[in-house]
């Protein structure tokens, strides 16, 4: 389980470098450009009565981790934007 850190909360933070945030519902409406990422996860585990249930868990569990990073990307943005390839 994931734990609520409210310093990782984009709906409360704001950048102080950048001056984004906080995100507020419907702030995807008003945003441009956006992003779009795609990330292929696979998952194959061939063990009959378990292989739909243990996929299905998997599933959510990556749904999860993936929400939590770009939560937490967003949130970081002060000690990132900064950074070059170097």
């Amino acid at each position: 389980l994931v734990q609520y850190k409210e310093e990782e909360d984009p709906t409360i933070f704001k950048s102080k470098k950048t001056d984004r945030g906080p995100l507020k519902p419907g702030w995807i409406k008003t945003q441009k450009p956006l992003i779009c990422v795609y990330k292929l996860v696979l998952v194959e585990f061939k063990l009959f009565g378990l292989q739909g249930r243990l996929e299905s868990y998997f599933k959510n569990a990556y749904k999860q981790l993936f929400a939590t990073f770009h939560r937490q990307i967003f949130c970081w943005i002060d000690k990132w934007i900064d950074l070059t390839m170097e």
